[in-house]
């Protein structure tokens, strides 16, 4: 009961036991035994929080999302400050490639890079200015991916400094994607969209046909 009844949009375990969740107006949750218990942390914001992210296992957390957002903890998430982002659209998405270079996506053709564990956050060039980016995905601090609404992908093989546009199917726009390696890719989206590449993005397939569900938000 000490727990608040919100939806809860990210999750990052650095470990089988220590993980913390983040969701509406601001909630973090924090457990050290797995998910057998959770204990709420005040975050000192009321916006959205929509991804989590932990580097230096798990000492520094790093948390954003509505309004361009992004909270940091220095001691295992147990108290929390807020960072610049230069930004006021909504963050969506974060991954920690190293403990040292990290990139989130969001609204407005957010894609902040970090290279100094997440401690500055800055925009990079991007195709596609008015569009939404919604996750992001990559293999190596090299090789990587954003997806965007009407089902555009931009790849990257240079960390960012350049992107190729694809086409991903149909132009239901793609909420999720993962990177197995640089050649296969799935990625999954609005009204059940489910396609896959196995070359690098060069032709994507459908995924043997739609998911029953009105989106699909996270692979």
């Amino acid at each position: 009961p000490l727990i608040p009844r919100v939806d809860y949009w990210g999750v990052d375990f650095v470990n089988a036991d220590t993980g913390w969740a983040v969701g509406e107006g601001g909630a973090i949750i924090k457990t050290i035994n797995g998910g057998d218990n959770w204990n709420w942390i005040e975050s000192g914001v009321e916006n959205t929080l929509r991804t989590v992210a932990s580097v230096n296992y798990g000492q520094r957390v790093i948390a954003a999302g509505d309004g361009g957002v992004i909270l940091i903890s220095e001691d295992a998430g147990e108290t929390w400050s807020t960072l610049p982002s230069g930004t006021t659209d909504n963050i969506w998405n974060m991954q920690m490639i190293t403990d040292e270079i990290g990139w989130m996506v969001g609204e407005g053709a957010t894609a902040l890079k970090t290279t100094d564990s997440g401690l500055n956050w800055i925009q990079q060039q991007t195709p596609y200015a008015s569009l939404a980016y919604w996750d992001v995905c990559f293999v190596d601090t090299s090789f990587g991916y954003i997806c965007c609404n009407t089902a555009i992908v931009l790849k990257t093989i240079n960390g960012g400094i350049s992107w190729q546009i694809q086409q991903a199917g149909d132009t239901r726009s793609l909420f999720t994607l993962y990177a197995f390696d640089t050649l296969w890719v799935s990625a999954a989206g609005f009204a059940g969209k489910v396609v896959y590449t196995t070359n690098g993005g060069s032709n994507w397939l459908n995924a043997g046909g739609n998911v029953s569900a009105a989106e699909i938000n996270k692979i």
